[in-house]
Order: structure tokens, then sequence, then C-alpha cells
């Protein structure tokens, strides 16, 4: 019964998370919000949201009243709130043993035709999110090859232990060759991979450059950047979420930016090693790790490090309010339009006899 219930729920809760996504990845280029410690919280909160819809609303259950007398009526009267379509699908098959009485025995089907729309759906989602968990296990699984290849950097060079020291955070850096821009790997044993092409630059870009790794070690982003691949892979479904996922990651990278420069104090340096890193072409787009930089993000960097624009508390306040507003409706929307139905409620009734 629980499995028939998460079955018919399926398409709905789908249904409600598109919607949601949708609003919510719309909402901040809307309002022109430009605030990256905002957002990146904002976008966890809306995959949060999307995962925990089931949870996060009131179910319908319908009601079948029954008389107190008749115990036998129970699976009658419930199987009658059942979908038409399961509804449909018994009444066939039971025609069809009836009806194999007085005719030749069926021709066997193969599976895929007996299976229901929703378990095919079942199917479907499924083998999505197989794929993109096979996805991540590949990122996985260059990162460990990428580790290995590595090779430890020694000595440390003074700029790097400059950005440890003003960063408060650690991490065992290594050369590789199989990366062309900086990346952080690990939970409890950091690991910074860097190109070769880091001793090149100046000691500066090189101490901005590991503050900003170390700044990813220090926030634990290796774990979060997981866990968001692990919700993008339980939601491939949805575009909005796609896009979502791709807002967090440049939000993260402008908050990490933003405070790389505000420790070292060394902008134009920063920005040089930026457009370093962005010469040769990325080659590890695919792993669940925090890159130092996504060409693709390039240009909204360069503007967010270049602009210092700073973005007045209320009119941060009053943009957040209209959008809570505007999702609050969305989802009451979504909720009326696709609701989740739970298994039917009896309600026995004492049955009178008529007055004579």
């Amino acid at each position: 019964m629980i499995l028939d219930t998460a079955l018919r729920n399926l398409l709905p809760w789908m249904a409600q998370a598109t919607m949601i996504a949708l609003v919510a990845a719309l909402l901040p280029a809307v309002f022109q919000v430009r605030h990256p410690r905002t957002q990146l919280a904002y976008c966890h909160l809306m995959l949060a949201v999307c995962l925990l819809l089931p949870f996060l609303q009131p179910w319908r259950h319908p009601v079948v009243v029954i008389p107190e007398n008749n115990p036998a009526a129970d699976d009658t009267l419930v199987a009658a709130v059942l979908p038409a379509a399961q509804t449909s699908t018994e009444t066939s098959e039971a025609a069809g043993l009836r009806s194999a009485q007085f005719s030749s025995p069926p021709v066997p089907q193969p599976f895929w035709r007996k299976l229901r729309a929703d378990e095919l759906l079942l199917g479907i989602l499924a083998a999505g999110v197989l794929g993109r968990l096979s996805w991540l296990l590949a990122g996985l699984w260059h990162i460990r090859r990428y580790r290995i290849a590595a090779t430890p950097l020694y000595p440390i060079p003074e700029s790097v232990q400059a950005a440890s020291a003003v960063t408060h955070a650690d991490a065992l850096f290594c050369i590789s060759s199989d990366v062309s821009g900086p990346v952080m790997l690990g939970m409890f044993r950091p690991v910074v991979l860097l190109p070769g092409s880091f001793l090149e630059l100046d000691e500066e870009a090189q101490c901005g450059i590991a503050a900003h790794e170390l700044l990813h070690v220090q926030r634990k982003d290796w774990l979060v950047t997981v866990l968001e691949e692990l919700a993008g892979a339980l939601l491939w479904f949805n575009p909005a979420v796609w896009w979502l996922l791709a807002q967090t990651r440049l939000a993260r990278e402008q908050v990490v930016d933003s405070e790389a420069v505000r420790l070292t104090s060394a902008r134009e340096s920063y920005i040089h090693a930026l457009l370093a890193m962005a010469r040769p072409r990325p080659m590890l787009d695919l792993a669940p790790a925090p890159l130092f930089l996504r060409r693709r993000h390039l240009t909204q960097r360069m503007h967010s490090l270049l602009k210092e624009a700073s973005v007045s508390g209320l009119r941060l306040v009053s943009s957040y309010t209209f959008i809570a507003v505007i999702l609050a409706l969305t989802g009451w929307l979504s909720f009326a339009s696709f609701p989740l139905v739970g298994r039917p409620q009896l309600q026995r009734i004492a049955a009178y006899a008529p007055v004579v």
C-alpha cells in the first residue's frame, strides 16, 4: 500500500518541484538581487524545499463512509477511491481472465507492456538518478586518480604559508599535470591540486589562489558540493534545478573571491591570476569538487570583483520578502493543482433501520 501510494504521487511531486524550482530560479533575476552570500543560502534552501516537498504540505486523504454492520464493504469502498488507471487495469485483467475461459490462451506480452504508467515513470526516474550517480562516482574516481598521480609541493612557498596564516586553514598542496586550474578536494585530509603554471605566477597571485582554496577548506565546501550533486541527481528531471545548481556554484565562488581579496589585499594580482588560469582549457569540469575557475563563470566573477557594488540591507530584506511571498503563493498553487493523495480514511456510521 505504501509503495502504491508513493507511485501514485510521483508525478504530482515532480510537477510541484518543477513549478517551484522554476519560479525560484527566475525571481532573483527579476528582482536583480546581486548579493552572492544571500544567494548561496537562498539556492541551498530552494534545493532542500524541492526535496522535502512531500513533508512540507498537507496530504489529501479521501474519506470513505461505511456502515458499522458491514465490515466486508471495506475493501470494496477503498478500491472505489483508487485512481481510475489502476481500477481500469484491474478490470481489464479480470475481463481477460473471464474471456480466457471461452477463447484461446492469450499471447504472452513483453514485460514493459504490462507496466502501469506510474511504474514506467518510476523506472525512468530511477534510470536518470542512476545515471547521475554514475557520473558522480566517475568524477570521484577521476579525483582519486589525479590525487595519486600528483606530486606534493615541497618546499612550501612563502606565498602559500602566508595564505595559510591569514585563512587559519591548512591543506596538502600538490602539483598535478592533469588539472588546468586549482582544485580543492577532501573533507578530513584536504588536498589542493595545482597546475604547473601556478609556480610561474608572482607571489601575490600565488597567495590569492592559495587563500581561495584554503577558504574552501575552511568552509567545508567539498562536502557541500557532493551534497549538491546528490540533490541534483535526485532532481535530474527538473531543468530549473540545473539552473539553481549553476547559480549556487557561481555564488559560492563569488563569496570566496570576495573574502580572498579582503584577506590578501591584492585585488589586481588576484584578477590577473583568474585570467591566467582561464587560458588553458578546463579539464576537470565533471569532478564533484570546488573548482577555482569555470570558464562560463569568468565574466560574472570578474564583474563582481571589479564593480564592488554594495547592496543596502533594506533592499535585500524587501527583495527577499517579495520573493518569499511569491514563492508561498506558487507553493499553494502547486499544492492545489497537483495534490498528493494519501491512503483513504474509513469513517464508520451507525446504520439505523427504517421506521415503519
